[in-house]
């Protein structure tokens, strides 16, 4: 396999299985995942991982609920991995929690065309 790649597995079992084995087998890219989120957050949203991880509790409910089975594969890439289920919820929900708590600033672009423009609601 070279090195641009993709990992490629084969996982099967119930869903804790498969998470168990996907955690496992990619530890350390998980790992650097969050190493890497991590960053990205403090520089645009002003959130250590700590504080990711506790908007993560905000999604928690919604996939144990809707979807049990993929939360039960997350606690066990967790597990897997030698992390807590926040983590991987933070790295499934990053785009949600970063576009939610981005924090720098709204743009609004406005012109006038004529002096009898008038704004309409």
């Amino acid at each position: 396999m070279s090195e641009n790649e993709p990992i490629k597995l084969k996982l099967q079992g119930t869903p804790r299985e498969i998470g168990l084995q996907h955690g496992r087998a990619l530890r350390e890219q998980i790992h650097s995942q969050i190493s890497i989120y991590d960053f990205m957050f403090q520089n645009t949203s002003k959130l250590a991982w700590k504080d990711v991880r506790e908007v993560a509790t905000e999604f928690q409910p919604a996939l144990q609920n809707l979807t049990p089975h993929l939360f039960t594969e997350m606690e066990g890439i967790a597990e897997g991995a030698g992390l807590d289920v926040l983590d991987i919820i933070a790295l499934n929900c990053r785009s949600e929690i970063a576009l939610g708590r981005f924090s720098d600033g709204c743009t609004t672009l406005s012109w006038k065309k004529s002096e009898t423009s008038r704004v309409l609601s």
